[in-house]
């Protein structure tokens, strides 16, 4: 109860409402902590059953093409069932049929090489990107430095954005359906930039699309979001050798995969 007098009733009021007003924000927070939240239940159903993993062939990420599972995002996702105490069912496709089983909640999760630009990502709950490869312009090791690409012959898959920007940057396109294998009239290769090693080549610094890599998981089901989040969340990298860029053994993965199965595109993804 508040004093009698004009300047105690209102010194009294002010105070009642900070104090109320502390004691609702703390009452928000509260109920906030239980955020986020899962309202179909994923992650329960994951830890009590199984979990569901679309998987889009895509080399180095993620390779059914032998009837098993293999790739730097299918270590991954095993890394992730074994935390969580559970088994992981594989359901390989073609990735607009996997997003549609998404939407619906009939897989849990799909990898393959998706990046964060993917028109079909935009349409699921994409974790934060894991890593970041670049498509390059790649020189041969001998290759006297350069100012710029006019009139250079960058062998390139056909249909990509990166062919176009060559072509913007004054550069002369030479098709391909493979850039592993470059053709004999092309002076350099727009490959990605973990590739550069393995094909003895070097970086001419002109970096022609950028891919953040992501998993996607259904709309809405924020708390598994978060949990796939943390198998590969950068504080973690240490001792998830498998969240870091692909190093020589997956590169090999990726150049044998596109001499025997045809063409993929350099940078997972058609950028």
């Amino acid at each position: 109860m508040c004093p009698t007098g004009w300047d105690n009733a209102a010194a009294c009021l002010l105070r009642n409402a900070l104090r109320y007003g502390v004691l609702l924000v703390v009452v928000v927070l509260l109920v906030g902590c239980g955020l986020p939240r899962d309202p179909a239940g994923t992650l329960a159903r994951v830890e009590a059953t199984s979990l569901r993993v679309g998987v889009v062939s895509n080399p180095p990420w993620a390779d059914f093409s032998d009837g098993e599972p293999t790739g730097i995002e299918v270590e991954l996702v095993n890394q992730q069932a074994s935390e969580l105490g559970t088994d992981v069912q594989w359901r390989p496709g073609p990735e607009a049929d996997l997003f549609a089983a998404l939407e619906v909640r009939a897989v849990d999760l799909l990898v393959g090489g998706l990046t964060a630009d993917d028109p079909f990502v935009a349409s699921s709950a994409a974790t934060r990107p894991y890593t970041t490869t670049r498509l390059v312009v790649g020189l041969p090791q001998g290759a006297p430095p350069r100012e710029d690409l006019a009139g250079l012959r960058v062998a390139v898959e056909p249909g990509t954005e990166a062919a176009g920007t060559l072509v913007e940057l004054g550069a002369v396109p030479v098709l391909t359906d493979d850039v592993t294998r470059i053709p004999g009239d092309a002076q350099a290769v727009a490959v990605d930039d973990w590739l550069l090693d393995d094909l003895r080549l070097r970086d001419s610094d002109v970096v022609l699309h950028e891919s953040a890599h992501v998993f996607a998981a259904p709309l809405g089901e924020n708390g598994w979001l978060v949990t796939v989040e943390r198998s590969c969340s950068p504080g973690r990298r240490r001792s998830a050798p498998r969240c870091a860029r692909p190093g020589p053994h997956e590169a090999g993965s990726r150049m044998g995969a596109a001499a025997g199965q045809g063409p993929h595109h350099a940078s997972g993804r058609a950028p």
